[in-house]
């Protein structure tokens, strides 16, 4: 049986440089299902909730201690980045 999961570190554009969000991710296809730059309803509703660093060494870090905290994780720790700031994914995200 297969886990189909990881630990993704996200990177946009934020107000002073880049933004990084870690998440838990099931099903990670999703997040660029039918958007290659991302899909809203995805991306916000894996990543609302998400601490936010400004630097990716700080990111990585906190990947790990998740990568620890999980046990196993199918594809492990990576970054992914898309081109709008996270606002631009909570606005177009539809409302439940």
């Amino acid at each position: 049986m297969s886990a189909d999961n990881a630990i993704i570190i996200l990177k946009t554009p934020g107000e002073w440089g880049f933004e990084y969000r870690v998440a838990h991710v099931c099903a990670a296809e999703n997040l660029t299902y039918e958007h290659s730059d991302g899909n809203p309803e995805y991306v916000n509703m894996l990543f609302w909730d998400a601490i936010v660093f400004q630097k990716h060494t700080d990111a990585l870090v906190y990947a790990l201690e998740l990568e620890r905290f999980y046990g196993f994780i199918e594809y492990g720790v990576y970054d992914l980045e898309f081109p709008h700031p996270f606002q631009y994914y909570v606005e177009r995200a539809p409302k439940h």
